[in-house]
């Protein structure tokens, strides 16, 4: 049958009793049809023994007969091959699903919450669409280096960025990694120790919000008397403490270094925990909102900037001053390291020890002034 536009368009399977009509035009050229009354052309044929057929269209959405026709003589001349969809080329958007989803879950929720933050902020906008094999790396060094942030902030974002471009080698979207080996910021390494006075005033201020942020006001103070990170704190269980042996677990899932801990419970520390509400069953400081998960960080971050000192005290700085008080109290430093749970020796030495000329007893008086802010003065554990 020689196919005209009045019959595709009239045409039916109840009406001509079957489901292809072929065209005598265009050898191959086929008009499908379906019970459900749809249509659309193929093009059909032998080559080489393997019968194949590929689909040009719908008259249903505007393919004419014509449009049919051309399309079946140059599918035929070539040969059928099947039309394979044009990759879209990988981009660091791609690159960022792909963390999301095989290297996210490795890491603890501070981590992944800062690399979400910087590729938002500062490398989608400015690499997110763009083809891989096209960036280059005075591209990207052109980027670093006008980063309108601080030099940390950049040098955090750029092993974001530089962590992407691994996964694209990984996955052999480029031969080499354009981030890798260029030269950072130098930063000043925070030397800030708050002094006696400072964590007075945060333990009043703390206690000015307690009644309208009670999780959020406990968790500052554990951050107080304990050397622990606040994403530690953040996640204290019950079962951690065995008050009978005297000693609390961080699990190795809890860590940043993802090593355990068993830590010796001071008599402070001990009563502390001992004296706070029950307010979960599992977490110490529970999400006011499920008592089954932990606190967010952004509830105890809230807080903090209420009750810091100034603006430029950041909550784990109070790893820092503790350690500096261990020191000038004669603790060695091998000692503060495994307190602190840093791998590297140097990590402690350089950036968490500023011990102050004369200040032996300083530990004690950080012990002391913690203890009655909590427990009250001539009340201490």
């Amino acid at each position: 049958m020689r196919l005209t536009e009045s019959i595709v368009r009239a045409a039916t399977r109840e009406k001509y009793g079957k489901s292809e009509i072929p065209d005598d035009t265009v050898p191959g050229l086929i008009l499908r049809l379906r019970d459900s009354g749809s249509k659309k052309f193929i093009v059909r044929s032998s080559i080489d023994g393997d019968r194949k057929s590929v689909t040009l269209g719908s008259p249903d959405k505007g393919m004419t007969l014509a449009d049919a026709r051309k399309r079946a003589m140059e599918e035929l001349a070539n040969g059928l091959q099947p039309r394979v969809k044009p990759q879209a080329p990988p981009t660091l958007t791609d690159m960022m699903e792909q963390w999301e989803k095989s290297e996210a879950p490795r890491h603890g929720e501070q981590y992944r919450r800062d690399t979400r933050r910087y590729w938002k902020k500062f490398i989608q906008p400015a690499f997110g669409e763009n083809d891989l094999r096209q960036i280059d790396r005075p591209d990207v060094r052109e980027w670093f280096l006008n980063l309108d942030a601080s030099e940390t902030t950049a040098n955090r974002a750029h092993s974001a960025i530089q962590k992407l471009f691994t996964l694209a080698v990984e996955k052999r979207h480029i031969n080499y990694n354009p981030a890798a080996n260029m030269k950072k910021h130098v930063e000043d390494a925070r030397t800030r120790v708050f002094t006696i006075d400072e964590v007075t005033d945060v333990l009043d201020a703390i206690h000015a919000h307690e009644a309208d942020r009670p999780i959020a006001a406990n968790a500052l103070r554990c951050a107080l008397m304990i050397s622990a990170r606040i994403g530690e704190v953040q996640k204290l269980k019950h079962a951690q403490f065995d008050f009978e042996q005297g000693v609390w677990h961080l699990p190795a899932s809890m860590r940043k270094t993802k090593n355990e801990v068993v830590a010796p419970l001071s008599p402070h520390f001990a009563e502390f925990i001992k004296s706070r509400p029950r307010w979960s069953e599992t977490f110490v400081f529970p999400s006011p909102k499920d008592p089954e998960k932990p606190v967010r960080y952004e509830v105890i971050r809230d807080l903090w900037h209420l009750v810091r000192p100034d603006t430029d005290a950041h909550i784990h700085d109070f790893r820092r001053t503790i350690a500096t008080n261990a020191l000038s109290a004669g603790m060695n430093i091998i000692g503060i390291q495994k307190m602190l749970g840093h791998k590297n020796f140097a990590t402690t030495a350089k950036s968490y020890l500023h011990p102050e000329t004369g200040e032996r007893d300083i530990m004690q008086k950080y012990h002391d002034t913690i203890s009655a802010g909590i427990f009250g003065p001539g009340d201490e554990a």
